[in-house]
């Protein structure tokens, strides 16, 4: 193994320690970083680097979908909008979309959420 290598995962772990330290802290990260002797711009790109890492080695998943009962009062005339809200995301659909859309939309957000 190589010694750069190594000497990456060292600061990596680290870093992620001083990040935790920071965020159980309840301070502001410039006066964490100041009362610690941590430049700011040092502790931005190690937060940084840790995200991309921990994104790039998520398992990856199949969506869960839930089972709903079934709805014996709805009137399938009823004008009520369905929404649909994913992270920031809202998506209002008429009450007489096809399941095809609202997945196929739910599909894209999946995609880019």
């Amino acid at each position: 193994m190589n010694t750069q290598l190594i000497k990456n995962q060292v600061k990596a772990t680290q870093w992620m320690q001083r990040i935790k330290e920071y965020r159980s802290s309840g301070q502001p990260v410039s006066t964490w970083c100041s009362n610690n002797g941590i430049l700011e711009q040092s502790y931005y790109y190690w937060l940084k680097k840790i995200r991309i890492f921990a994104m790039e080695n998520m398992p990856e998943s199949e969506p869960v979908f839930a089972k709903l009962p079934a709805m014996t009062n709805f009137a399938a005339t009823s004008d009520a909008p369905i929404e649909l809200k994913m992270q920031d995301i809202t998506v209002t659909f008429r009450n007489d979309a096809s399941r095809e859309l609202i997945s196929e939309v739910i599909a894209a957000l999946r995609q880019t959420c």
